[in-house]
C-alpha cells in the first residue's frame, strides 16, 4: 500500500459567476462537480504510479470545527506537460491540404534510445474522428505510400538531435487516432527538462469544413520488465486550428523550368526557379513557401539538411523543401527563389521532373504554381581501374580485379552493370564481389557484361569485383570498358562512366623487354634519325625448330614499319642464350637465314642449330650490320610499336623506345664572369637531327640548372623578377646558321622567347628554361 500526499486546488469558471455559496451544500457541491482527476506530487525526481479508484478525503472545517466529511474515489492521472513548454502549429488550416506541423516539447526525466530494453517515445495523435462523429484526419494522415509503422519524414530542428520516426495508422474509431511515433537514437540522462522541436511535413488536413481540431502529445517509455508502455507525461487535448474550406483547387500553369546547375545526379547544385510573389510574406510567422517535386522517383536530399538560403528545410520522403523565412519579402514579380546547396535527385529521371510552389499566408494558400520540366539530369561519375594491365596475351584465359568508386550511393537491391569491349569472350559466370558490397550476387553475363545485384545498401566505400575472361584475338588496345549503376525498383540510372579505361593486349610471345641499343662500333649514339643496333629480349611461349631443308626452319618476323630502313651493308641477326653465354656455343650465334622487306619494314629471321628455341627460354635477338652502320630509326623519339610473330601463331606487340639525339656539340660562353652580374649568353650547338616546325613552329629548350648537388646556381627566374613558380616572362634571344642565314620564324618577323620559372631553390631536377619557339624547319 502507498500514503499519498496532495495538494488540491479548485477552481470554477462559467458563464455566470457565483457571487454566494452556503453551508455544507458547497463543499459537497465543489468536490462532486469537480472532475474525478488529480496528479500526484513528484517527489526527489521520482514519480508515483498512476493509481485506480484512490479514495480522497476532503473535509470542510468551519470556525476549527470538522463540519462535514467528503470521501470519494479518483483517478491518479499523469503530470501534464508545462503548459508553456508545449505547442503544435500548422501552416495550412483549409481543408484537404498537405500541411507541415510544428511540435515543441519538453521532456523530463532520462531518454533511453529505440535500441534500449527500456526505450522512450512521443506520440503526437492525430484524430481520425470527433464525438460527433466527423470524419477528421485520414488514418494514413494522406500518405498511403508509407506503410503502417514505416519511416516517414519528421526531423528534429532545434538541436539536431537524431530521431527516428514512424507513422502509426488510426482507424474511423473516435478512440483510434493517427499518430506520428518519435523514437530517439541516442540515451541522455535525466538532467533537468530537454527541448525539441520536429517539423512533420505532408500531413493531409482533415476533408471536413469548420471542424476544431484538437491534437496531444505523450511521452512514454516502455517497461522491459512487464512489457508494457508506460505513460510519463501528457499534453492535454488542445485546440489547434479550425478547419475551413478551400480558396484555390489547382494550381496554375507556369511556363518556366526551374534549372539545376550543375543537373547532375547527386550532385550539389544550385536550384533557381522565378514565379509572381502576390503577397508579402512576414518571417518568424506561418508564412511558408513550399517547393513540391510533382514527379514520381525524386526524392529531395536527406531530411534534417538546413541550406544557406532563407532556412530551406529538406524533407526526403515527401519532396519537400520548405521555406521558413528569415526576412520579410515583399509582393514582387518575378520573384527568383533561390536554393544553394541543392542536392540534386538520387537517380536520373527521364524527360525532367515537374515541381510545384505553393505560397501560404496566415495558414491560406495564397497562391500555387506549376512549372515545366527541368532538363533531365545527367548521370554522375564511376571512376574505375583494372588489374594486370601488363602482359595481356591476345586469346588467353586471364584473372582481373576491377575496382569501382561511384559517386552515389547504390540502394538496397540495386545493380551495377559492366560492359566489357566486345572483342573479350566466354566471360565465366562465377565472378566474385570482393569488397564494398554486403551478399552481393555477381553473374557473367552475355560473354562480355558483369551483372552485381541483391546487395544491402552500399555504404560509399570503393568496390572491387574479381572475374575471368578470354582476352581479345586482336592486339593493341582495346575499346573502352563501360560500368553503370541503377537502382532496385524501375531500373533508373544513377551513375555511369563509358570511358572508364581501356587495356593493351599482346600478341602470344611473352617479352622480357625491347630497347635500342648504343651502336657496338660507333661513337655516336643510337637515337632518333641514326643508325644502330637493336636488341630484343623475348621468352617464347612454343618450342621453335631449326630444319637443315633450305627455307623450312622456323622463322621469327618482326615488323618495324616502312618509316625503319635496313642497313646500307649487309644485315647481321645473331642470337645470344643466357643459359649458355658462358661458352662460345651460346654466344653470338649468326643465322643464316637474315632478310630486310624494305617494303614493310619486316625482318625475317631463322632459327639456328646451335642453341635450344624450347618453350619459356630466354633468347636475346640481336640485329646489326656488318659494316657497322646498322638499322635506321625513324626520327621522332618516342615509343614505337613493334610486332613480332612465330609460325606457332602466336603474336606480340611490343615497345620500341626511341631515345632523343644529344647535340654532337655544344659550347656556351658568356660576355660576364663575375658572379651576381647580368650577362648575355651565347650557345654554339651541333645537332644531328633536324627542328621540326609544327603549326607553331620548332622549339629550343634551354636549361640553367638551379642547383649542382652542392649549392645554389641560377636563380630560379634567372634574375627576370618572376615570383611564381611556372609563371613564364617573354625575354630577349636571337640566332643564326653558322655561316649562314639567321634563324627564320615560322610567322612573323623574329622568333620569340619566353622564360619559364620551373626552377625552385635546392632543386636539381627543377632547372629554369629558356624555350626558342616559332622557328621554321632548321638544322643548327
Amino acid at each position: 500500500s502507498h500514503t499519498y500526499t496532495y495538494h488540491l486546488f479548485f477552481f470554477f469558471s462559467s458563464r455566470r459567476r457565483h457571487t454566494r455559496c452556503s453551508g455544507v451544500s458547497w463543499a459537497r457541491r465543489c468536490v462532486q462537480e469537480t472532475a474525478t482527476r488529480i496528479w500526484p506530487i513528484v517527489e526527489n525526481g521520482v514519480l508515483f504510479p498512476k493509481q485506480q479508484n484512490t479514495p480522497i478525503e476532503v473535509k470542510l472545517e468551519r470556525a476549527g470545527t470538522i463540519s462535514e466529511t467528503l470521501s470519494k474515489n479518483y483517478n491518479i492521472e499523469y503530470p501534464p506537460m508545462d503548459g508553456f513548454s508545449q505547442y503544435i502549429t500548422t501552416i495550412a488550416t483549409e481543408v484537404g491540404t498537405f500541411s507541415t506541423f510544428e511540435v515543441y516539447f519538453k521532456l523530463n526525466g532520462k531518454i533511453q534510445s529505440r535500441n534500449s530494453a527500456d526505450k522512450t517515445q512521443v506520440q503526437i495523435e492525430f484524430a481520425t474522428k470527433n464525438i460527433d462523429g466527423e470524419t477528421l484526419f485520414a488514418i494514413d494522415l494522406g500518405k498511403p505510400e508509407v506503410s503502417n509503422l514505416g519511416e516517414t519524414d519528421c526531423q528534429e530542428v532545434t538541436s539536431g538531435q537524431e530521431i527516428y520516426r514512424m507513422i502509426g495508422y488510426g482507424s474511423t474509431a473516435v478512440t483510434s487516432p493517427a499518430n506520428i511515433l518519435i523514437e530517439f537514437e541516442n540515451n541522455y540522462a535525466a538532467a533537468g527538462a530537454k527541448e525539441f522541436k520536429v517539423l512533420i511535413p505532408g500531413i493531409k488536413t482533415p476533408e471536413t469544413s469548420n471542424v476544431l481540431l484538437r491534437m496531444q502529445i505523450i511521452h512514454k517509455s516502455y517497461n522491459s520488465a512487464s512489457n508494457k508502455w508506460v505513460t510519463i507525461q501528457r499534453m492535454p487535448r488542445k485546440s489547434i486550428f479550425f478547419t475551413v474550406p478551400k480558396t484555390i483547387t489547382s494550381p496554375t500553369s507556369v511556363s518556366v523550368s526551374p534549372t539545376i546547375t550543375p543537373n547532375i545526379v547527386g550532385a550539389t547544385a544550385v536550384f533557381q526557379v522565378a514565379f509572381n510573389l502576390p503577397i508579402n510574406l512576414l518571417e518568424q510567422s506561418h508564412d511558408r513557401i513550399i517547393l513540391k517535386a510533382k514527379t514520381f522517383g525524386f526524392k529531395a536530399q536527406e531530411d534534417g539538411a538546413k541550406h544557406l538560403t532563407n532556412n530551406v528545410y529538406s524533407h526526403k520522403e515527401t519532396s519537400w523543401y520548405e521555406v521558413k523565412l528569415n526576412a520579410n519579402i515583399s509582393s514582387v514579380s518575378p520573384y527568383t527563389l533561390t536554393i544553394t546547396d541543392f542536392i540534386n535527385g538520387q537517380y536520373v529521371i527521364p524527360d525532367g521532373v515537374e515541381f510545384q510552389i505553393d505560397i501560404f499566408k496566415n495558414t491560406i494558400l495564397r497562391a500555387s504554381y506549376i512549372f515545366d520540366k527541368t532538363a533531365e539530369a545527367l548521370p554522375n561519375i564511376i571512376v574505375a581501374s583494372i588489374t594486370p594491365t601488363t602482359n595481356l596475351v591476345a586469346n588467353e584465359p586471364q584473372k582481373y580485379t576491377l575496382f569501382l568508386d561511384p559517386y552515389n550511393l547504390i540502394p538496397d537491391n540495386g545493380q551495377i552493370v559492366i560492359d566489357l569491349p566486345t572483342t573479350f569472350q566466354g566471360l565465366k559466370p562465377n565472378c566474385k564481389v570482393k569488397t564494398g558490397l554486403q551478399d552481393a550476387s555477381c553473374d557473367g553475363v552475355n560473354n562480355n557484361s558483369i551483372l552485381i545485384g541483391n546487395f544491402r545498401r552500399h555504404e560509399g566505400v570503393e568496390i572491387s569485383v574479381d572475374f575471368e575472361v578470354s582476352n581479345p584475338a586482336s592486339v593493341g588496345v582495346t575499346q573502352y570498358f563501360k560500368m553503370s549503376t541503377y537502382t532496385a525498383e524501375g531500373g533508373f540510372l544513377i551513375d555511369r562512366n563509358t570511358q572508364a579505361f581501356t587495356v593493351t593486349i599482346v600478341g602470344g610471345l611473352n617479352f622480357v623487354d625491347v630497347k635500342v641499343l648504343d651502336i657496338l662500333r660507333s661513337p655516336r649514339a643510337f637515337c632518333g634519325g641514326t643508325r644502330g643496333t637493336v636488341e630484343i629480349q623475348l621468352n617464347l611461349k612454343s618450342e621453335l625448330k631449326f630444319s637443315f631443308t633450305a627455307g623450312q626452319s622456323d622463322k621469327i618476323k618482326i615488323t618495324f614499319g616502312p618509316d625503319w630502313d635496313p642497313p646500307s651493308g649487309e644485315l647481321i641477326c645473331y642470337f645470344n642464350d643466357p643459359l649458355t653465354s658462358f661458352t662460345y656455343k651460346g654466344t653470338k650465334v649468326k643465322s643464316q637465314g637474315c632478310i630486310w622487306d624494305k617494303a614493310t619494314g619486316q625482318a625475317i629471321i631463322d632459327v639456328t642449330e646451335e642453341l635450344n628455341f624450347t618453350a619459356s627460354r630466354n633468347i636475346q635477338l640481336i640485329l646489326t650490320a656488318k659494316n657497322g652502320d646498322g638499322i635506321y630509326v625513324p626520327d621522332q623519339p618516342g615509343l614505337r610499336w613493334v610486332e613480332l610473330e612465330t609460325p606457332k601463331k602466336e603474336k606480340a606487340y611490343i615497345e620500341a623506345i626511341i631515345p632523343p639525339c644529344p647535340f654532337s656539340q655544344f659550347f656556351p660562353d658568356q660576355l660576364i664572369w663575375d658572379s651576381g652580374e647580368e650577362s648575355a649568353i651565347n650557345f654554339t650547338v651541333t645537332s644531328t637531327t633536324g627542328v621540326p616546325a609544327g603549326d607553331n613552329g620548332g622549339r629550343i629548350l634551354v636549361e640553367f640548372t638551379t642547383h649542382n648537388e652542392v649549392k645554389d646556381v641560377f636563380l630560379p627566374d634567372l634574375g627576370m623578377g618572376i615570383a611564381n613558380q611556372y609563371d613564364t616572362k617573354p625575354i630577349a634571344c636571337n640566332g643564326r646558321h653558322i655561316n649562314t642565314s639567321r634563324l627564320m620564324p615560322v610567322t612573323g618577323t623574329h622568333i620569340d622567347c619566353y622564360l619559364v620559372r620551373t626552377g625552385a631553390v635546392g632543386r636539381i631536377d627543377q632547372p629554369a628554361t629558356v624555350v626558342f619557339y616559332n622557328l621554321s624547319l632548321i638544322h643548327i
